[in-house]
């Protein structure tokens, strides 16, 4: 089961999983030795989505994060905005996430500057699950 917040973070998480497979496997045809035993190569696989995870935590997450914000909540963000607003879209320590759906109430204009206030005002507690 992977654990997601929108169906953007889980596209994201899955493209980040396929991307994975698809290096390994791209490695496999390069002749790299690859162990074909299920512990190691489940270790191998582990390895390789520990060494990309800084892919899918400093790309795909807020691209993600992003396209929810610009295609559910209308609201078009810039990338330096990504980084203040992210803990909105993320899972806190009790497994909740803020939708923020209340914006698409607001006028477009002021839905940017609603969003980043909230995000300033956020006092949830983050474990593991704000990084994966």
């Amino acid at each position: 089961m992977i654990i997601h917040t929108h169906i953007f973070n889980l596209l994201a998480k899955l493209l980040f999983v396929f991307t994975s497979c698809a290096i390994a496997i791209q490695l496999w045809l390069l002749g790299v030795p690859i162990p074909m035993e299920p512990l190691p190569m489940t270790l191998f696989a582990m390895f390789l989505m520990v060494l990309f995870a800084p892919i899918y935590y400093f790309w795909f997450r807020p691209i993600a994060h992003w396209l929810y914000c610009a295609l559910a909540l209308r609201t078009i963000l810039r990338w330096s905005d990504l980084k203040v607003v992210a803990c909105l879209f993320d899972l806190d320590c009790e497994s909740e996430w803020r939708p923020m759906t209340e914006i698409r109430k607001y006028r477009p204009n002021s839905r940017r500057k609603s969003l980043l206030e909230a995000a300033k005002t956020d006092t949830r507690r983050f474990c593991l699950n704000r990084y994966f």
